[in-house]
Formats: structure tokens, sequence, C-alpha cells
């Protein structure tokens, strides 16, 4: 699936009043300035939108073409909505409130920060929450880390790293795996074939996030759950990430 069919998907929600933003990998494609580094090919498309207004989701998605699998909005007590076309494997995945995998990213107050995707520092922070990275989340990162501004506001294409160490620094386990991945990237950049100026950047901008949450004043509750440490679980167990 392509960006042609995301944006048809979200012209149809923007002429309903419906709230609804891209999320996943072409999301990333969509703030992405160096093509060559971070486009591929997608199987689907990730939308993220509210729950109270699941039903109106339901119905844009469905006036194009798409059936509901209705044992998926079942299953995931009306969090999660799947859409397919009869006859083909690509299918619309829909995160209603929040993106829940290891960790919870809560996005109910944040789906209007960007006029069509997921704000992206919800969307970096989508990615370094994942526990076992692959080739193409690192290169979403490193996307992200080398094309847009790092700044401590809300603002478009801009990310907000006060806002991504204000979460971490409320809970140890996103903490602890946020600065697991950045740690990784940190590890295998040099592999990723940058030209100096842009691998000096993304290391800058690397330690810039790194800073910002080891220096982040933490909760009580973060204090007492770092005593624990890793002696007990401190992420859910899932089948599969956002794309």
């Amino acid at each position: 699936m392509d960006i042609t069919e995301a944006k048809r998907l979200l012209l149809a929600a923007k002429e309903k009043g419906v709230i609804l933003r891209l999320a996943g990998g072409l999301a990333f494609q969509v703030h992405c300035k160096k093509m060559a580094f971070c486009e591929r090919s997608h199987v689907d498309i990730d939308l993220a939108g509210l729950s109270k207004q699941s039903a109106q989701i339901a119905g844009i998605i469905k006036g194009l073409g798409y059936v509901e699998n209705t044992g998926m909005t079942m299953a995931t007590g009306g969090k999660r909505m799947l859409f397919g076309k009869l006859g083909s494997k690509d299918h619309v995945d829909v995160f209603l409130d929040n993106l829940d995998f290891e960790h919870v990213i809560k996005l109910q107050e944040r789906l209007e920060i960007e006029e069509s995707t997921l704000s992206v520092s919800d969307l970096l922070l989508s990615k370094l929450s994942i526990s076992r990275l692959n080739d193409k989340d690192i290169r979403d990162i490193i996307t992200f880390l080398n094309d847009l501004p790092l700044g401590d506001q809300d603002l478009p294409d801009t990310i907000n790293i006060d806002y991504i160490a204000r979460l971490c620094s409320r809970s140890w386990g996103l903490y602890h795996d946020v600065l697991e991945s950045v740690a990784k990237c940190f590890d295998i950049l040099g592999s990723y074939g940058l030209n100096l100026v842009d691998n000096e950047h993304v290391l800058q901008t690397l330690s810039a996030l790194r800073n910002a949450m080891v220096e982040s004043k933490k909760t009580t509750r973060w204090k007492i759950r770092s005593l624990v440490g890793e002696r007990i679980p401190w992420r859910r167990t899932v089948d599969n990430q956002i794309g």
C-alpha cells in the first residue's frame, strides 16, 4: 500500500469532520526529507483516531471498499480496528486513543499537532520504545533524528524532546527501553553509510535526547520502581509492533 491510498482515507475523514491521523512507517515517510534512505514498501496503513468517533471511522473506511474485521474490534475491547479488502493482503489498522504495545502512548489530546500524521514526537517514541528494534525501525529513527529539528514544544515537524523526557521520567520501564534503543542506535549508526555531516548530526541529536532523559527530574514512582530494576517485568509482551 502507498501514501496515495493513505491520503484518500485521511481526506475522506477530514471531509466528515473526523480526526484521523497516519501512524507507522508511512507517517515517517511523510516527514522524511531524504527519500532514498527511508523509502520502503508497506503492506498496511496504520491510522490513529478517537474511540468516541469509532463508528464514524468505521463507516468512512468501509465506504471506501474495506471490510471490518469485527473479531479484532471485539478482542481489543474497541481499542483497535482492522479492515481489509477481499482477495488482498493489504489492510488498514486503526488505533483508538492510544498506541498500546509494549508501552502505552496516550494520544487523545495529541492528534491535532500535525495535519496528517501523529506528532513526530509520538512517532519517534513509538519506535524508541520497541525492545527488539529491526532495520526498518532504526531507519525510521535515524530519518527523524537527521531530518527534523529538536525543540521543547509541540510544534509541527519538531521533535519535542522535553515531552519524551517527561514521559520517561514518569515510567522507569519506558525510560529503560528508550535509553536502550538510543544506545543501540549509537552502536549501529556507523553501518548505515551516512555521510560524515549527517552521521555527526545524528550522533548529536541522539546525545541531546539521551541527556534530556537522564537529566529530567524523576517522579517518586519512577524512583521506587527503579529500585526493583529488571527483577520483575517492566513491559508488556506483544506479538507485533506498529509498522
